[in-house]
């Protein structure tokens, strides 16, 4: 299934760090500018993907080699062309996908709906993947432009063009996340955080009662209690923790949807690779015990390495949530997919 390499992601800059930490993607700026339209890189994966999050009440389309759209997004959610052959190659981190025999350059539209929220990742084979520095870069150490790329959009009748950047940053600091909330939130509960690459999160309950473990949405995540631990299947965290340990998830992640439970252990303590201490820089991790609201909380401190002059500019200020979306549409993906070219 797609997105086997791309976790769910909860906030960062608009870039994204590849197989070498030094070589970075992002998207510089839309132009013409587009008032409320986030174009982003999913930072994280070994295969940069392009997300696109439009709540403004015009509609965004992404355009393909030809020229037509095969996704457009919008007051409806998102929608893909499904006989449009780029629609299926977005899908695949090569660009080298299955295209169903109704797919071809030239076929009548056929959209479908395939999100209900404006949010969407792709991946894009005009975003050059460089997976290792140049030695020449390294030995000057300083930034240096490797790539440029573009991502042609269409917002209304408007052309707009989404400018890309691939770049050499030498080392800089190297964030670590820490707690700063208790180790005992209630009598019985013991939490702990193991720092590293993903931060690793520890919960032990004693007390006899069950607490729940919420998502960034409010959503329960997971339950440890005198009866063991169970997790939701359906819910975003979960998806990302099993990506971090390299497992596919078993359900495509939603926010929306009822709670899908399975039971994962018979004791009473749970560890798991929750993305909120990897990427927020102050990070809240919501906990329901009974009638109480408790919470495990942190931030991220730098270790600092070698200092070097700041990054160029880049489009900036995308919420947590817009990731977030966007790591849920990359791992949906497949899914989707999968359901389009299943026999009706």
């Amino acid at each position: 299934m797609l997105a086997s390499l791309v976790a769910l992601l909860m906030a960062g800059p608009a870039s994204a760090h590849q197989a070498d930490p030094n070589i970075d993607t992002a998207i510089l700026a839309l132009t013409p500018s587009l008032p409320g339209v986030e174009v982003s890189i999913v930072p994280g994966g070994l295969i940069p993907a392009v997300s696109a999050y439009n709540p403004t009440p015009g509609e965004l389309e992404v355009l393909g080699g030809d020229g037509t759209p095969f996704l457009r997004l919008g007051p409806r959610g998102t929608e893909a062309d499904i006989n449009n052959p780029a629609y299926w190659r977005s899908t695949a981190p090569s660009g080298a996908a299955r295209i169903p025999t109704g797919a071809f350059s030239g076929a009548a539209p056929r959209w479908r709906l395939i999100a209900r929220r404006p949010a969407w990742a792709w991946y894009d084979q005009r975003v050059p993947v460089i997976q290792v520095s140049p030695p020449l870069a390294r030995t000057r150490r300083q930034p240096t432009v490797l790539a440029r790329f573009a991502v042609p959009l269409q917002f209304g009748s408007r052309p707009v063009t989404a400018n890309g950047i691939v770049e050499y940053l030498p080392p800089r600091a190297l964030p670590t996340a820490y707690m700063t909330s208790s180790l005992h939130p209630a009598p019985g509960l013991t939490v702990a955080l193991l720092a590293g690459s993903y931060p690793d999160l520890f919960l032990h309950n004693a007390s006899g009662r069950p607490v729940t473990i919420l998502g960034q949405a409010g959503e329960p995540f997971a339950e440890v209690g005198p009866a063991g631990v169970r997790v939701n299947l359906r819910s975003p965290i979960y998806a990302a923790d099993q990506l971090a340990r390299g497992v596919q998830p078993s359900l495509t992640p939603d926010l929306g949807a009822p709670p899908v439970w399975r039971r994962v252990s018979s004791a009473s303590s749970f560890d798991w690779l929750d993305p909120r201490p990897r990427y927020l820089e102050r990070w809240t991790i919501p906990l329901r015990y009974g009638t109480r609201d408790l919470s495990i909380s942190g931030g991220m401190h730098s270790v600092a390495t070698v200092p070097v002059a700041p990054p160029a500019a880049r489009a900036s200020g995308t919420p947590w949530w817009v990731f977030l979306l966007a790591g849920i549409a990359l791992v949906s993906a497949a899914g989707v997919a999968w359901l389009l070219r299943r026999p009706s």
